[in-house]
């Protein structure tokens, strides 16, 4: 039989893709030692000569060597930089083909590459080494898949608190390559990670939706279920649509005492207690938030107990009661300075910032706002950072330090339109083009609240757009009487000083 017949056979063979054809063709050709290491480099999103040799060690090193380099020549094959990789398609065909097999020398490649990536995760920039723990992440799923799933997890929830969501959507894009076999738990882990995703880009709908599915899985965990009726409840109350927060953020809570899960209870009711301050009954907010500090300390649980804290100085700072806002704030200070978490102590230190700039402690304010910035950029919370340097432009501009609010402002902006939140760059350019004002520098202010403007109109606020449209218009044509009429004015007032001038001589002239 000619090679022609034989790839024809092929292809009717996989329902006429001639990817796969081409793949088993190919194959076919080879020694069976020789495919079997061109299937093994479909495991890999990349690979050097080091992983090559990973792959199947067991070889002679020259012959792999040799190897290498006919790999390198295949039409399959592209050139990334000093490393080689397959055809995006060529390698999504022999991948799926390893996940039907389940041989036991994809779990071996992929234990191998899991200890290369952990070895390689130090010690590089820190760009090389976020994805080597990426990718060690993605072969621990293939080693073993509950502690792969695990490692998704923390690194996603390390990313998410630092702002970095495309690194989120970078690790939920690795994992699902594995969708076809994940078992239906781990499918709904993933899909709640998804939602959390959407959840922090703002589309409410489309997290919503991921967030129910995931309540539709009945073999989840209970604790998932808490979790996504009170993500649900928190985005609610993102939409400032209270009667919803509050309805599902106690659908968590009732479960949450319903299955006697006492981990998530106390944050359950700090939630639930937070969305009653914020949508306007603050008695009853502080009687949850009480409860789920007291809960937490019998719990041992010293985050909540922080959190209760510094929520309770936010309804006290709300009720015009700022001295005790910050009591509050301190308090939750001690508990987070045991946990050694810099993020959460840079919230506290904001929250601080903005009580004392309440109170018109402007050098307080600066010195708490300050810290905050620190502490975020050593942890890389990036969307935290732009918010307290937004915080941090008015008390600059109070203590005259015009050119350091001009400056944060510009940072804040830049950082906001990169993690593509419209409505916190609109705002940060809103107060740069004020500053630009004090400086006189009229084009740049100009500039500034034009796109000020656009951004408003982005995200759908017309009410902050037409605001912000007015006070440019104020700026541009000041309202006042034009030069003429000051004039006339002026022209009348010397008028009249000079007849009332004129009589007084007149009658004095007469005695």
């Amino acid at each position: 039989m000619s090679s022609l017949d034989d790839f024809q056979r092929l292809i009717a063979q996989t329902s006429g893709d001639p990817t796969r054809a081409g793949i088993e063709f190919l194959l076919l050709q080879m020694e069976p030692t020789t495919a079997k290491h061109l299937r093994l480099c479909a495991i890999p999103h990349q690979f050097d000569l080091n992983i090559f040799k990973l792959l199947m060690p067991e070889g002679d090193p020259l012959e792999i060597e040799r190897r290498y380099q006919e790999f390198s020549k295949l039409s399959l094959v592209t050139h990334q930089g000093n490393t080689l990789a397959l055809h995006d398609q060529a390698r999504k065909c022999l991948f799926g083909q390893w996940l039907t097999e389940k041989d036991s020398d994809f779990k071996t490649a992929n234990a191998r590459l899991v200890r290369h990536f952990a070895a390689t995760a130090g010690g590089q920039s820190s760009y090389d080494s976020a994805y080597s723990r990426r990718q060690r992440m993605f072969h621990m799923i293939g080693d073993d898949e509950s502690k792969g799933i695990e490692e998704f997890k923390k690194l996603f929830r390390d990313e998410q608190i630092k702002g970095r969501l495309s690194e989120c959507e970078a690790l939920l894009v690795l994992v699902r390559e594995y969708n076809d076999i994940l078992t239906q738990q781990h499918s709904g882990v993933v899909l709640y990670h998804e939602a959390i995703l959407w959840f922090e880009r703002g589309d409410w709908s489309r997290a919503e939706n991921l967030f129910r599915a995931v309540l539709d899985i009945n073999s989840m965990p209970q604790s998932y279920h808490i979790k996504s009726w009170n993500r649900i409840g928190l985005l609610y109350g993102r939409q400032r649509r209270w009667k919803d927060a509050i309805l599902n953020l106690d659908r968590a809570v009732q479960l949450a005492k319903d299955s006697n899960d006492l981990k998530r209870l106390p944050f359950a009711i700090h939630d639930l207690g937070a969305a009653y301050r914020d949508s306007g009954e603050p008695e009853r907010g502080r009687i949850l938030l009480l409860e789920s500090i007291e809960l937490a300390e019998k719990e041992n649980d010293i985050s909540c107990v922080a959190a209760g804290y510094n929520s309770l100085g936010t309804l006290e700072r709300r009720a015009g009661d700022t001295r005790r806002a910050i009591e509050q704030y301190e308090k939750s200070l001690e508990y987070v300075s045991v946990l050694h978490d810099n993020l959460r102590t840079a919230q506290v230190y904001n929250n601080i910032g903005a009580a004392s700039a309440d109170l018109s402690e402007w050098e307080t304010s600066m010195e708490m706002y300050e810290k905050s910035v620190n502490l975020k950029t050593e942890a890389g919370d990036t969307i935290g950072l732009a918010r307290t340097l937004s915080n941090l432009i008015p008390v600059y501009g109070h203590l005259s330090r015009i050119q350091d609010a001009v400056r944060a402002a510009e940072k804040a902006s830049n950082i906001f339109e990169q993690l593509r939140d419209p409505f916190g760059a609109a705002v940060a350019q809103r107060n740069l083009a004020k500053l630009y004002r004090g400086t006189e520098a009229a084009e740049e202010s100009r500039r500034s609240y034009w796109r000020a403007i656009e951004l408003f109109i982005k995200v759908g606020d017309t009410n902050q757009a037409e605001a912000t449209r007015r006070e440019l218009e104020a700026y541009i044509n000041p309202v006042g009487m034009p030069w003429w009429a000051w004039t006339a004015i002026i022209f009348i007032l010397v008028l009249v000083l000079t007849i009332i001038g004129f009589i007084v001589w007149f009658l004095l002239a007469q005695q």
